[in-house]
């Protein structure tokens, strides 16, 4: 057989016709197998972003992160992996992230993945580390940015501090512990203790970190550029600092229940929810609009103001060169309210951050993604915002004020953040009159009875239950929460042997009166003037000259007492047996009681003094007596009113004066007679008891 063999060119000619031939395996596109997932981590923490894909080799991979304004999904440089490690360092680095695989035949992108910080989102100017929060910071509950630096309050009463440090004011003392609120002005810090106390950092030039001696039962602080404010349970504002634009000098008879601080002004809301403001009016930062009210938060910039409404409007003054005014028209149903130097932030009830104003160091360019605020606060040109978990994601976090404090028969709301999602809220132990109302995430209502109470809020779902203790602190009506304008006048009636009943001249805008048995009557006036007539032999109806900004009397027997609103006592009339040798060193007072010979004085730390005549021990305090919240002298003998609504009776007792019925409690009023005592239950029932004589202590039936 003959063979014949083949040119290798023609053989590879006929290979390929043979391979054109054959039918070809088509390309397939990439598929997504597990997409990336949402990544919730503390700043500093590594994220890792992974997608598992199939299909034809080769495959390439792309991250991509949507820019928040554009919305358009944009390169990562470098991020060309499956698996994407890196470190997230603040706010500008969260958002939405997806990547696309691709191959020869196509290319697909994943559904995308967020990263979110928590428990702070921080973006803007950071040229001194304000916003690289220290790592593993958990349990945050409060957040307070300064000029350049920021605070953080934890569950656990601790303070931790970060940015420039240049005056100290991120050396948190060492045995600072038990804190429950925190501050931060230009260059110094501030926190609150829950024994009221206020400690103080940092930047000293002007004595804005140097606290007052004697201040305490503080429940709030705000920091200004040079000075700062406190606000007492009982509703009076201190300051101190600098003060070239009258920023300390607090305005007078008024009971305050929230404060702001801007750069030299200052500002406080009342407890009618109305604003007053003092300081720098360069902008007119502290001219109020007068259609204001029913503020719950009040915040100051550099020279402008804002405040909050229960219905959650934003409404702000002053400076507007950069916009700082001009509220966005979604920001509604607002809880939250948070002002720097040139730019503001709202939370809304959603958890939605909505920001406005100046720009230039991207302060109010939200990042994106984010969502599940709890708090927000603002620095000079950067933020930070207190971030918790999407609903069944992690147990529920309350986030409410240590303490409230509040004033007998006035509207009062409480606004509360659940973080994390809560499916039930619930609260025992608030100050009859108010409730809760777990939808709306708020506190309302009119307190009816002084004292203080601990109230428990506890919030569950799925995952756990998160339970906080709130203070309520509710004082007495009789001390005037703000000046009330009007022509109110005085009308008198009985004896008028020496024209006890009949004011020489006219007296409007009368906001207390007081009558002494020794035939002479008192009023306090709208202004903080004492007002006297009738019997005058001793100088009992003789007001001590220059006597002002008095927010409350009581009239004894041959006696007069005045309280100033900086808690200082002043005594006028009759001195046979000292009743108007008023201690020395006496402050802080928070409410008098005038008896026959002898005078009493509460302290804003429930402490009681007494001076004047002894004899039956009526100024002898009983050593035990705690948390008194009034006081009330007879003729020789004294009461006192505890925070559990429980009498303590001293002193002469012949008529039973002193015996306080065993089973009385809950009180919530007492009144001193000259030998008979009186209570006011929280139940509206009168209780009598002392003298028979005259029929004095048979109520009748109300």
């Amino acid at each position: 057989m003959k063979t014949r063999s083949i040119p290798p060119t023609a053989a590879l000619l006929a290979l390929g016709v043979a391979m054109l031939a054959a039918p070809a395996t088509a390309q397939t596109l990439p598929r997504i197998v597990q997409r990336p997932l949402d990544q919730y981590v503390p700043a500093g923490t590594e994220v890792i972003l992974r997608v598992v894909a199939e299909g034809d080799e080769p495959l390439s991979y792309q991250w991509l992160k949507q820019n928040p304004e554009t919305f358009v999904d944009e390169p990562v440089p470098g991020a060309t992996q499956a698996e994407w490690r890196w470190v997230v360092n603040d706010g500008a680095q969260m958002g939405r992230y997806r990547v696309r695989v691709r191959n020869p035949a196509g290319e697909v992108l994943s559904d995308a993945a967020l990263v979110h910080l928590v428990p702070l989102v921080g973006w803007g100017n950071n040229p001194e580390g304000q916003l690289t929060v220290p790592p593993g910071l958990t349990n945050v509950v409060a957040v307070a940015p300064g000029r350049v630096h920021a605070l953080a309050l934890t569950s656990e009463g601790r303070v931790v501090a970060w940015g420039n440090n240049f005056y100290g004011q991120t050396n948190v003392p060492p045995d600072l512990t038990n804190v429950v609120a925190i501050a931060a002005g230009a260059g110094h810090s501030l926190a609150v203790t829950a024994e009221g106390r206020v400690v103080a950092w940092g930047f000293n030039s002007q004595g804005q970190a140097r606290v007052p001696e004697g201040l305490s039962d503080v429940v709030a602080v705000a920091g200004g550029q040079f000075h700062s404010l406190a606000l007492t349970q009982h509703g009076r504002v201190v300051a101190w600092g600098a003060n070239g634009a009258g920023q300390c000098n607090v305005p007078q008879g008024y009971r305050f229940v929230a404060i702001g601080a801007g750069a030299t002004h200052s500002l406080a809301v009342t407890a009618e929810g109305r604003v007053v403001a003092w300081g720098n009016n360069l902008y007119s930062q502290i001219n109020v609009p007068q259609a204001l009210s029913n503020v719950v938060a009040v915040g100051g910039g550099y020279l402008y103001s804002a405040a909050l409404t229960a219905e959650g409007r934003v409404v702000v003054w002053g400076d507007n060169r950069v916009g700082q005014r001009d509220v966005p028209a979604n920001a509604t149903n607002v809880v939250a309210l948070a002002t720097g130097y040139y730019h503001c932030l709202a939370l809304t009830a959603e958890g939605r951050v909505i920001a406005w104003g100046r720009t230039h160091e991207g302060q109010t360019r939200i990042p994106g993604g984010l969502g599940n605020g709890l708090a927000v606060a603002a620095g000079e040109d950067f933020n930070l915002v207190l971030t918790g978990f999407p609903r069944g994601k992690a147990p529920p976090q309350i986030l409410a004020p240590p303490w409230v404090a509040g004033t007998e028969g006035q509207p009062l709301q409480v606004s509360l953040t659940v973080g994390n999602g809560a499916d039930q809220l619930e609260a025992v132990g608030l100050p009859a009159g108010l409730v809760l109302n777990p939808a709306r995430r708020v506190i309302t209502g009119i307190p009816v009875a002084r004292g203080i109470y601990d109230a428990s809020l506890q919030a569950s779902n799925a995952l756990g239950t998160h339970q906080r203790t709130v203070r309520f602190h509710i004082v007495p009506s009789g001390l005037p929460s703000t000046v009330v304008w009007g022509d109110t006048s005085v009308v008198g009636w009985g004896d008028n042997s020496y024209g006890q009943i009949n004011p020489q001249t006219s007296v409007v805008g009368v906001t207390a009166i007081a009558g002494g048995i020794g035939a002479y009557s008192l009023a306090l006036t709208e202004q903080g003037r004492v007002v006297s007539w009738g019997y005058n032999w001793d100088g009992r109806s003789r007001i001590p000259a220059g006597l002002s900004n008095v927010v409350a009397i009581s009239a004894g027997w041959f006696h007069g007492l005045g309280l100033t609103a900086d808690g200082r006592v002043v005594a006028w009339g009759s001195n046979a047996q000292g009743q108007t040798n008023v201690p020395a060193g006496l402050s802080n007072v928070f409410a008098i009681s005038a008896g026959d010979l002898h005078s009493l004085a509460l302290t804003a730390e429930g402490r009681v003094v007494g001076w004047g005549h002894n004899y039956n021990g009526q100024t002898r305090i009983p050593p035990d007596l705690t948390k008194v919240v009034d006081v009330a002298a007879g003729t020789q003998y004294s009461l006192a009113l505890t925070a559990e609504g429980r009498v303590v009776a001293w002193g002469q007792s012949d008529q039973g004066q002193t015996s306080v019925p065993p089973n009385l409690s809950n009180v919530v009023a007492i009144a001193a007679g000259q030998m008979h005592a009186l209570a006011l239950t929280a139940e509206g029932r009168v209780v009598a008891w002392g003298t028979t004589q005259a029929a004095r202590p048979m109520c009748p039936r109300i």
